[in-house]
C-alpha cells in the first residue's frame, strides 16, 4: 500500500458543474466520457509506478478547480461528482457512483482564482491516519 501524497494535474479542462447546465443529454454523456478517460490517462502518465488501488486507506483526496471564476460552494461540489466517481471507483473498485460514499476516504473541495482563459483541475491524494480515528 503507498502512503505518500499521489498529485494530478489536469491542464486546460473547464470544469462544469452540472446542476445549473441544460445542455442536450448526449453533450452531458460524452462529457462525462471524456472525463473519465481523461483521468485514467493522466495518472497513468503522471503517476506511472503507482496504481489507484495502491492507495493506502484511509486517505484524503483533495479536488481543486483552477478557473478565472468562483462557483459557489454546492456547485462546486456537483462539478466534481464524476471525478469524484471514478476515483472513488479506481481506488475502491466496483462501478462509478457505488463507493464515493466510503468513510475511509475524506473528501475536500477547493478552488483558486487564476488569469482569464487559465482552467484546470489539481487531484491530491494523501495518506491520514486521523481519518481512521474520526469514524471508528
Amino acid at each position: 500500500m503507498i502512503g505518500l501524497t499521489v498529485a494530478l494535474h489536469l491542464r486546460n479542462y473547464k470544469l462544469v458543474s452540472e446542476a445549473n447546465n441544460f445542455d442536450h443529454w448526449s453533450t452531458k454523456r460524452k462529457r462525462r466520457d471524456d472525463m473519465k478517460w481523461l483521468l485514467f490517462s493522466a495518472w497513468r502518465e503522471q503517476q506511472p509506478t503507482i496504481l489507484p488501488r495502491e492507495i493506502q486507506l484511509p486517505c484524503t483526496i483533495r479536488l481543486i478547480r483552477i478557473a478565472p471564476r468562483n462557483l459557489d460552494d454546492d456547485n462546486l461540489a456537483y462539478a466534481f461528482k464524476r471525478i469524484r466517481d471514478h476515483l472513488s471507483c479506481m481506488i475502491l473498485g466496483g462501478t462509478p457512483g457505488q463507493k464515493d460514499n466510503d468513510l475511509r476516504i475524506v473528501w475536500q473541495y477547493s478552488q483558486e482564482k487564476r488569469k482569464p482563459k487559465e482552467y484546470g483541475i489539481e487531484i491530491r491524494i494523501s495518506h491520514n491516519d486521523l481519518t481512521k480515528h474520526a469514524y471508528e
